[in-house]
């Protein structure tokens, strides 16, 4: 006896029938399913935690700010002295030295500091954005803040 399914879309005959559009529909469910999942998961960890920046000093001509938060413990002194326009910058290891960057990325400054204390003056900067990176002593990873001379 053979066994004959006809319907909407397939043919079958034989003593195992395979039903395509089944497996096609199933197929088409199960990816649409992953799909909603995945965009799901994706825009979740898009839309939380936005990434703020941690400002370490903020006044009328200068901002600074941590890029990475786990690096808030880098300084135990971070200043800005506005009478003689010089940042002061204390950490408790050594500071390797010192790279300025500016906006569009370019080193405009490296410099060596061999020291826990560091201080900068106001006229390396023009009014704009800038980075500095920080090499401590015994790290390989440079950490960096963000300058905004207004």
């Amino acid at each position: 006896m053979t066994l004959s399914v006809e319907g909407e879309g397939f043919v079958s005959r034989g003593n195992s029938p395979i039903f395509e559009v089944v497996k096609v529909t199933a197929m088409k469910k199960l990816i649409f399913v992953l799909s909603i999942v995945l965009i799901s998961v994706v825009t979740n960890y898009a839309s939380t935690n936005p990434v703020e920046s941690i400002r370490i000093i903020d006044n009328t001509s200068v901002e600074v700010s941590f890029v990475d938060k786990l690096d808030i413990n880098l300084f135990t002194v971070a200043t800005f002295h506005s009478d003689r326009e010089i940042f002061e910058f204390q950490a408790e290891g050594e500071i390797q030295h010192i790279q300025i960057f500016n906006d569009a990325g370019v080193l405009k400054f490296q410099l060596p500091v061999l020291s826990s204390k560091v201080k900068i003056s106001k006229k390396l900067f023009e009014q704009g954005n800038y980075k500095l990176g920080f090499l401590m002593d015994g790290e390989s990873k440079v950490k960096f803040t963000n300058v905004v001379v207004k």
